[in-house]
């Protein structure tokens, strides 16, 4: 049952109709997204490191994800392929333990809710915090993927960027909306270099994409070279060395999506910043 308090209790707690309006319209996008059915399948085959599960023909594309019970907890996997009988599933982590007739539910394509919460937080790439604080979820899911732009209505590079670093400033001068690649070698300051570029750049929010880390290098990372001041506006998306390479894989995307309302409008400028073990840093205005 629900109770009416009287006006004189509400009048001074009163609200503006384009409040009530948003929150309404809030709950109506989270309503819209919940799925009324679960869609569970079984293990039929291991084999070679591909799961074979029958029971979710009909429902299940390629590049849907799944969670397969075992005694330990849940193992993650992605559908790689699709025929009359069963779905082809890759394992996101060890399948000791894994039996045949094990239960497999899918949870279809992944997808991200970013909001302003995240700032300042450390992630991995399905959205969940690595930091052991709870962490908001946004209004808006975001699909890993998106398609780009018609090119002939893409963005042109925009206004000169302040970096804080007399190089980039005078030099070596960068615009929004450019790509820039760092090469180099193995301990003579790449990190120290982006973390000074990521701290003093001209920009609201800037999301780091750390791919294949060792698991110490990115709370050093953090704490040491980041620093309070520069986790101060950024946000960490993180898949070390130890995950799977869909996990890893999935990392770039997820930090894209993190960083894709920033740059367009919404939130004002981003800067994309990608690390990728033994690959080049690359990094980007929005």
């Amino acid at each position: 049952s629900l109770s009416v308090a009287p006006d004189k209790a509400t009048s001074g707690n009163a609200r503006h109709p384009r409040q009530d309006a948003g929150q309404d319209e809030s709950i109506a996008r989270r309503l819209s997204q919940l799925r009324l059915a679960t869609h569970y399948g079984r293990v039929q085959s291991i084999r070679a490191g591909l799961i074979a599960a029958e029971g979710l023909n009909g429902r299940a594309s390629v590049g849907d994800r799944v969670r397969i019970a075992l005694q330990s907890g849940d193992l993650g996997g992605e559908i790689v392929g699709l025929s009359p009988r069963a779905a082809q599933i890759l394992p996101e982590g060890p399948i000791e333990g894994l039996s045949v007739g094990a239960q497999v539910q899918l949870d279809f394509a992944p997808r991200i809710a970013p909001c302003d919460a995240w700032i300042g937080r450390i992630i991995d790439p399905l959205g969940q915090p690595l930091d052991g604080r709870p962490l908001s979820q946004g209004l808006t899911r975001r699909s890993f993927r998106t398609e780009a732009p018609p090119a002939a209505t893409r963005k042109r590079l925009g206004a000169r960027l302040a970096t804080g670093m007399a190089v980039f400033d005078t030099l070596l001068p960068i615009v929004a909306g450019q790509w820039i690649g760092l090469f180099a070698g193995s301990g003579v300051g790449k990190s120290t270099l982006l973390s000074q570029m990521a701290r003093g750049v001209q920009a609201d929010v800037v999301v780091i994409a750390m791919i294949g880390e060792r698991g110490r290098e990115l709370r050093e990372f953090v704490e040491k070279t980041m620093g309070p001041e520069g986790m101060a506006r950024a946000v960490i998306v993180a898949a070390t060395s130890d995950q799977s390479p869909l996990i890893r894989r999935r990392c770039a995307w997820a930090a894209l999506a993190v960083a894709e309302p920033y740059g367009s409008g919404l939130g004002g400028g981003g800067f994309f910043l990608l690390r990728q073990a033994g690959e080049k840093p690359a990094y980007r205005f929005l």
